[in-house]
């Protein structure tokens, strides 16, 4: 049976190659590997407005919570367009790493909308689930809730 990852269930592994203002990279980024962390996944994709003005707030999250150890990897949703990806990293220039979902990982997931955040725990366990714009004080108070866990 297939359905969606809901808060609950762990959050499956990928293997996601890292996106930048330059390009879709050789190197990968695994979120298996942020066990230990807790971890906000961004879908996002260049055409969608929501996704932009999120984007900048979750930078302002992502730099003020760091060194407690957050890490957000925004993750686009447009692998038949990565120049369209590149051209809005360089317009929005978040300050958190960014992949490029080329495998089906949010087919994976369930996703049915953009953006939607998958904040996750410590422990690799999905905790909250935004569909659609989500506004950042909700974001924040969920990440540093469980930072403090």
């Amino acid at each position: 049976r297939i359905r969606p990852t809901l808060p609950g269930d762990a959050l499956p592994d990928a293997s996601l190659r890292r996106l930048d203002e330059f390009g879709v990279a050789k190197d990968r980024v695994r979120p298996s590997t942020f066990i230990g962390h807790v971890v906000v996944l961004d879908f996002w994709a260049s055409w969608c407005g929501p996704c932009r003005r999120s984007m900048p707030e979750l930078s302002r999250i992502y730099d003020a919570h760091k060194a407690e150890g957050l890490v957000v990897l925004g993750i686009n949703r447009e692998p038949e367009d990565p120049t369209a990806a590149r051209k809005a990293l360089q317009q929005i220039k978040p300050s958190f790493d960014c992949a490029i979902d080329e495998r089906g990982y949010g087919e994976r997931l369930g996703l049915t909308s953009l953006p939607t955040q998958y904040i996750v725990d410590k422990r690799g366990v999905v905790r909250h689930l935004h569909l659609g714009y989500t506004e950042p004080d909700v974001v924040e108070a969920e990440i540093k809730a469980l930072l403090a866990e």
